[in-house]
């Protein structure tokens, strides 16, 4: 039977492999550390730069941050809802919604809609989502601003009318899913969210509605709505 002849591996060369294998492994072991380290070393400094920049974060976790404001809502058989407004990320927006809540404009509204696992609505004076106060512009990106909210569950967020990016007035909506709510960012002017009661909202939002036209089967009404002179405790 022919062949190529095959080169027969001595005991002196199987220790040379060895002893390369281990320096090899050793050399790994390090540099990976050394890479490691590096990237934990960057993943600090983009924490640092990104809590620098002053973004606005929307969150499960409000940031109580003390230069925003703070707005109560009570609703008839709910309990009350407290919202943390950001003026640096919407201040027209922000501006609009506190002069409002100043001159008693919400009390007595009612949420006219509910929108299972998106939004619940209201602050329309007339209760069927066609009326509002004096319009004002819309700050989002599609109309020329950039807003850092993004639209997730617990977010506040003004409502317009289709086609008209400066008709947001009184009327408001507060997102109730990350999911469905994200098809908003760059569209409408978010612009704080619940800092406290989300569980009053979700309740609010558990009310059985008309199928087509998403009105609740109950009135829920806004008995008061108030600025609190500072963040709550």
């Amino acid at each position: 039977m022919s062949g190529k002849p095959q080169k027969k591996q001595s005991g002196n060369d199987g220790a040379s492999i060895g002893v390369i294998l281990v320096i090899l492994a050793v050399a790994v072991v390090l540099i990976g550390g050394v890479i490691a380290a590096v990237l934990l070393t960057r993943g600090g400094e983009g924490e640092s730069s990104s809590a620098a920049s002053g973004a606005v974060s929307p969150m499960e976790e409000p940031t109580g941050d003390a230069s925003h404001v703070y707005v109560q809502m009570s609703f008839d058989g709910f309990g009350d809802i407290v919202l943390e407004l950001a003026p640096e990320a919407a201040p027209v927006t922000v501006q609009n919604f506190v002069d409002l809540t100043e001159d008693g404009f919400y009390n007595g509204l009612t949420i006219h809609r509910i929108s299972k696992n998106f939004v619940i609505q209201g602050g329309d004076p007339k209760g069927d989502g066609t009326g509002g106060s004096d319009p004002i512009k819309g700050e989002f990106l599609s109309n020329g601003y950039d807003n850092p909210i993004p639209h997730k569950r617990g977010v506040i967020s003004m409502a317009r009318r289709s086609g008209d990016n400066n008709s947001g007035s009184s009327q408001f909506f507060i997102c109730l899913s990350d999911a469905t709510a994200s098809q908003l960012d760059g569209q409408y002017a978010s612009f704080g969210w619940v800092y406290s009661g989300m569980d009053v909202v979700d309740a609010i939002a558990a009310v059985e509605t008309n199928a087509q036209t998403e009105r609740p089967n109950q009135t829920i009404t806004i008995t008061e709505a108030k600025v609190l002179p500072g963040r709550p405790d």
